[in-house]
């Protein structure tokens, strides 16, 4: 699964968990094929009815998905029993987080696991998307939502002189210090000639067929960037890289990056090629807990060291990845979020991690001002063009940098920045881990129902991407129905001659 998720995008990874925890709940008979085929399909009855004391609150087409409900055996009666409990279940529909609230009535007591998630699809879908995280997380495992940081020295261990490794390359992404960093580990270098990174462009091609014939016999890595903008040359390049492999160099080894295409439907890559590297899709994660584990992980316990304020560079530098995360998480929200899509990312958090050391060892009190203009006008303010984005970036500079950081600043409703006399490298990672609120706007300071409209999207692109890989029913037009067979078909044409 690790292997899989590792080349997924991030909007993917939950859809891939899910898709697996309901096969696997289905093949052994914990979860009725019936209510998951309902829980990915939803329902909508033709002839609800009459509301009753319901239409004063409920929407009609919410409605209709109520009475469908009704054709599961748990679901009986669930129509007549809202309209005796109207103004408790107007309470439920209203609540922030519906998937945590009590639901009303003697049904709540029947209600399993995957019963509720259908009942969320059916009437709150925008927090469908948070109680399916927790759903995989209670049936298969904490590992199966939380991704641990990227590892460049894991993946490399997966390959060899014949296996590439392919990078996709997101905004705000860069694997070359990745593949440098581990290549001064183990000796290579640009140094001794044995590491030579590529730009690819027009008159690239010879130097970079070169250069793979050579350290193919030699031994050495070439990291060929960019190859979207070689589309045509890509294929001359797989059959190279195929040849020199026969016969290559133990130490021989081909990284490719390249950005995804603009559309689904677009294809810049060969797949023959995709099929047969180590993918990678070190994409920043959506969710404000794995930005800042993610952010806090570009660090070590010896930059607390090599500061004469160790405690003051914990607190600032934890408020720093904090601010980090929660730029980086506002892109979700679209035009709620950013007027366009900046490209914050992990060298402007670096330098201003730099930036905060050198100012605090050079001055006896915290340059506030100072380092406020710094990362909101400079580093990160340098990405920003919309002066109405640029002043939410202060802002936020403005709350997350202030002395209150060394006295339990409150950085979101209900996560303060810990006492750093308490807390060491290792313990912030546990504190995020086991404190961080529930996921909502709340902890971007923006409004809860900011994320309806983002959430319900990608909810019903979820269940549409499940249909489509083969995981709903065949009810659908022909042609889909026959997409989703042909998977099927192919599917059991292994399993059955797997030994």
């Amino acid at each position: 699964f690790n292997y899989v998720r590792r080349g997924l995008f991030e909007a993917d990874k939950l859809t891939v968990a899910t898709l697996l925890t309901l096969k696997i709940l289905v093949n052994d008979g914990k979860v009725d094929a019936d209510e998951v085929e309902f829980l990915v399909n939803g329902g909508s009855s033709i002839d609800p009815g009459n509301m009753g004391p319901l239409q004063e609150w409920m929407p009609e087409s919410i409605w209709a998905k109520v009475k469908a409900l009704e054709t599961l055996p748990r679901f009986k009666g669930f129509g007549d029993s809202m309209q005796s409990d109207s103004d408790e279940w107007r309470d439920w529909f209203d609540t922030e987080q519906a998937e945590e609230a009590q639901i009303p009535g003697e049904i709540s007591t029947i209600l399993s696991a995957i019963d509720r998630l259908m009942l969320l699809r059916a009437m709150r879908p925008d927090r469908l998307m948070n109680s399916l995280a927790s759903f995989v997380t209670n049936t298969m495992g904490k590992d199966y939502i939380s991704q641990k940081p990227f590892s460049m020295s894991s993946a490399f261990e997966e390959t060899n002189k014949r296996t590439p490794m392919f990078f996709v390359l997101f905004a705000g992404v860069d694997p070359t210090p990745w593949v440098e960093g581990l290549g001064k580990e183990k000796g290579i270098s640009t140094e001794n000639r044995r590491f030579v990174n590529i730009s690819m462009g027009q008159g690239q091609e010879a130097p970079a067929e070169a250069v793979v014939k050579q350290f193919a016999q030699e031994g050495g890595w070439v990291m060929l960037q960019n190859c979207h903008l070689m589309s045509s040359w890509v294929p001359k390049l797989e059959r190279l890289l195929e040849v020199v492999s026969e016969g290559a160099h133990e130490d021989f080894r081909c990284f490719i990056s390249a950005e995804p295409p603009p559309m689904a439907s677009m294809i810049n890559m060969p797949e023959s090629l995709m099929q047969s590297c180590i993918k990678v899709a070190n994409e920043a994660p959506s969710d404000v807990q794995s930005n800042l584990i993610r952010a806090w992980d570009n660090f070590s316990p010896d930059i607390f060291e090599s500061c004469n304020k160790p405690g003051q560079m914990k607190a600032c530098l934890f408020s720093l990845c904090w601010f980090h995360a929660i730029v980086s998480g506002r892109r979700r929200f679209g035009q709620q979020g950013w007027s366009r899509k900046y490209s914050f990312n992990t060298g402007d958090l670096v330098i201003c991690s730099n930036v905060l050391r050198s100012y605090l060892d050079a001055n006896p009190i915290v340059p506030w001002d100072d380092l406020r203009y710094i990362f909101g006008e400079i580093m990160y303010g340098g990405h920003i063009t919309d002066a109405w984005d640029r002043r939410t970036c202060n802002t936020y500079l403005q709350e997350y940098q202030q002395n209150g950081l060394f006295h339990e600043l409150e950085l979101a409703p209900g996560f303060k920045s810990p006492n750093p006399s308490d807390f060491d490298y290792d313990a912030y990672i546990k504190y995020t881990e086991n404190s961080m609120p529930p996921e909502s706007p709340l902890l971007f300071g923006m409004h809860p129902n900011a994320e309806i409209g983002f959430r319900t999207n990608s909810t019903e692109k979820l269940f549409f991407d499940i249909l489509a890989m083969g995981g709903g029913s065949d009810g659908a037009g022909s042609g889909e129905g026959s997409q989703r067979n042909a998977v099927r078909e192919t599917m059991t044409y292994i399993q059955e001659r797997l030994p």
